[in-house]
């Protein structure tokens, strides 16, 4: 199982700067998430994250891409 901690060694944060909701730059997002990729090996984790998404959390941009037509 992976744990959060993993995922977070060396970038500077930690999972708890994470759940108060603490931003992180770019490249600590970038080399969390390829770090995920590699250390489940789930070439589809972003889809099975995705799907578990609510475009309500997204606020109102959320609310302007549940009323449009197509998502592009």
């Amino acid at each position: 199982m992976l744990l959060p901690s993993a995922l977070c060694a060396g970038l500077g944060c930690s999972v708890e700067d994470l759940r108060r909701g603490e931003k992180i730059s770019k490249r600590q997002a970038w080399r969390m998430i390829r770090r995920a990729l590699r250390l489940t090996g789930r070439a589809g984790l972003g889809l099975e994250v995705g799907i578990r998404e609510n475009l309500s959390r997204l606020g109102l941009a959320g609310l302007a891409m549940s009323a449009a037509p197509h998502l592009e």
